[in-house]
C-alpha cells in the first residue's frame, strides 16, 4: 500500500537529515558519580549496575573518597554512605564543605539506619537528600539529574 511506502520515506528523510549534523554533534558526556561506602560487595554492586550508564568511581572509606574529591575533574554526585569506620558521612561532608564547598549539595547520604548521635544531629544540621540502603539503580539515576539540574540552576543565577 503506498501509505507504508510513504512513511518509510519520511523515516529515511528523517534518519537522513538528523544524520547530517552528526560529525559536529556529540553525545551527552556521562555523568561522574563518586560512590563512598565501607561495604565492598555493595560498591561492587552498585558499580556494576550502574557503570554502563554512568562514569563510576568508588572509595572504599572516607580518606579514599577526600583524595578523589581533590582530583579533577570532580563529579556530578557524590552517594556517600552515612556510617564508615575510618571516616564517616558527615566528616567526609565537613571536609569538602571546607575545602570545595561548591561540591556540598551533590552530596546525597544512604544509610542502613543505624544512626549514632553524631548522624542524628549532621540528619538535623543538613538539607542534602537521605536514602536508605540499598538504593535502586532507577532512584540513583533520579537522584542525579536531579542534583545536576539543581546544581547547574544555582550556578546559573
Amino acid at each position: 500500500m503506498g501509505g507504508g511506502e510513504d512513511r518509510g520515506a519520511l523515516v529515511v528523510e528523517g534518519a537522513q537529515e538528523a544524520s547530517a549534523p552528526a560529525s559536529s554533534a556529540r553525545p551527552a558526556p556521562l555523568r561522574r558519580v563518586l560512590l563512598i561506602d565501607d561495604e565492598p560487595t555493595l560498591l561492587k554492586a552498585y558499580r556494576r549496575m550502574l557503570n554502563p550508564l554512568l562514569d563510576v568511581a568508588v572509595a572504599g572509606g572516607g580518606v579514599e573518597a577526600l583524595e578523589l574529591l581533590r582530583s579533577p575533574p570532580g563529579f556530578d554526585l557524590v552517594l556517600c554512605d552515612l556510617m564508615m569506620a575510618d571516616l564517616d558521612g558527615p566528616a567526609i561532608y565537613d571536609a569538602v564543605c571546607v575545602s570545595a564547598p561548591h561540591m556540598a549539595p551533590r552530596f546525597v547520604f544512604c544509610t542502613g539506619g543505624a544512626f549514632s548521635p553524631r548522624a542524628k544531629a549532621f540528619v538535623a544540621r543538613v538539607d542534602n537528600l537521605f536514602l536508605e540502603k540499598p538504593v535502586s539503580r532507577d532512584r540513583i539515576l533520579e537522584v542525579v539529574e536531579e542534583i545536576v539540574l539543581r546544581t547547574q540552576g544555582a550556578a546559573s543565577t
